[in-house]
């Protein structure tokens, strides 16, 4: 009896369990079944989007700017050709400005010294002959001692020629010490002038040593009117010839040194004329001539250096060491050239838009109209974005050099190109 019921009871649990395993799988078969579902729809509609997306993006070409017969209107758009005009041809070059050998001044003491003053400071202007530094040496103490003590010799020198010549003349005297006294005099005159020269070289007048002023400081003047530049020394410290004390410029007249590449060179001739932009003065333009030609190339960068004169400095406020960048004028010839409302820079390139003609597309009642009604077209004038190279610019036109080949006849935005650059820009921007 004992036995039936024990294996009665393992029956049961056999059916517990095994109904345990029945619901279980049926609950995962469930939930699989809703994710495949759930991954489908999910699957389907990023594929839709994608789709649209695509096609969205297919209908809208890249460098293609579309508007209405209005927008022409309203933004003055206007259509041309590109034209022949005779436009200056330049030769681009760049380079610094810089005065004449004869405009630099460097400032030093003829004699050794220590500087005992100095008059002038960095930036000042001074004129020529103007004291900028005094300096002492003892040295010109015993100069003028030398010149005090060379006048009293020669009082007693030419008196002694005197009498020699005196006693020649009578035959009283010797011939060779008549000799002797004349060239003792000659030399000593030869002495004092030499002396003389010295102490006026060093700015002293022999006439004070003269009355008993001698003179223990002396100036150092300005060589050039100008403006000083950097002063190397200052006071208490010793100064020679081979020791430069400032620097003075005179920028009445301003040249430019160009670097012109070996390709262009053969172009410039002297008495062309020149157009500069100073870059540190927000592209202002000032003019000149080709003056001179180096005929020695630079083999490190293929390029001679072309100096020009700049016209009117006065007024320009300019410093020698300004870079500049110069168009040189070569001479007029005949170019593809368009209108400067023609052209637009965007990302350092320049671009141009070619008219493609027109087209009629269906239009939507409203925004959320699924389908157009064919009913209801609207036209659209196309171009197409084209970059070109640039040359000259000179009487409203900009030369221009195209990187494709344009059938003749060819029309352009001659007017308006900016407003079409932008309204694909707003595009792109609608699309992010």
């Amino acid at each position: 009896m004992r036995q039936h019921n024990n294996d009665h009871n393992l029956s049961g649990k056999r059916f517990q369990i095994k109904q345990f395993i029945i619901r279980t799988a049926f609950v995962l078969y469930i939930i699989t079944a809703a994710m495949s579902f759930s991954s489908c729809g999910n699957s389907k509609t990023k594929t839709t989007e994608e789709t649209e997306t695509k096609t969205d993006s297919t209908q809208r070409e890249e460098g293609i700017a579309e508007v209405t017969p209005e927008q022409m209107k309203a933004v003055d758009i206007q259509l041309g050709s590109i034209e022949q005009q005779n436009l200056s041809s330049v030769v681009k070059a760049s380079g610094q400005l810089t005065v004449p050998p004869q405009n630099r001044a460097v400032v030093n003491a003829l004699v050794g010294g220590v500087i005992r003053r100095i008059n002038v400071i960095e930036g000042q202007q001074v004129r020529k002959g103007k004291t900028v530094v005094v300096i002492e040496n003892p040295d010109f103490i015993r100069l003028q001692q030398d010149y005090l003590t060379s006048r009293d010799n020669i009082v007693y020198l030419a008196q002694e020629y005197e009498r020699q010549r005196l006693l020649k003349e009578a035959d009283a005297g010797i011939g060779k010490v008549y000799q002797q006294a004349s060239a003792n005099y000659a030399a000593e005159q030869s002495k004092l002038r030499t002396l003389e020269a010295q102490l006026r070289q060093i700015h002293i007048n022999p006439s004070q040593v003269r009355r008993g002023n001698l003179i223990t400081q002396v100036p150092v003047l300005a060589p050039i009117s100008g403006t000083v530049g950097k002063i190397n020394l200052s006071v208490g410290t010793y100064t020679d010839a081979s020791s430069p004390i400032m620097e003075i410029v005179n920028n009445s007249t301003i040249y430019c040194d160009l670097q012109v590449f070996e390709r262009d060179i053969t172009k410039v001739r002297t008495g062309q004329a020149v157009n500069f932009v100073l870059t540190n003065q927000g592209g202002k333009q000032i003019s000149g001539k080709v003056y001179g030609i180096n005929k020695t190339l630079d083999t490190s960068v293929r390029a001679a250096r072309v100096h020009a004169k700049i016209n009117n400095v006065a007024p320009l406020n300019l410093i020698a060491g300004q870079y500049v960048t110069a168009l040189i004028e070569t001479g007029k010839q005949s170019v593809q050239a368009v209108p400067k409302d023609a052209v637009v820079n965007a990302n350092d390139k320049t671009y141009i838009f070619v008219f493609e003609g027109t087209e009629k597309e269906p239009v939507k009642k409203n925004a959320d109209d699924k389908e157009a009604d064919t009913k209801m077209v609207q036209e659209k004038y196309r171009f197409k974005m084209m970059e070109v190279i640039t040359g000259v610019e000179e009487l409203g036109y900009v030369e221009i050099r195209l990187i494709e080949e344009l059938k003749p006849g060819t029309k352009v935005a001659t007017k308006g190109a900016f407003y079409l650059y932008s309204s694909m820009q707003s595009i792109e921007t609608d699309d992010l």
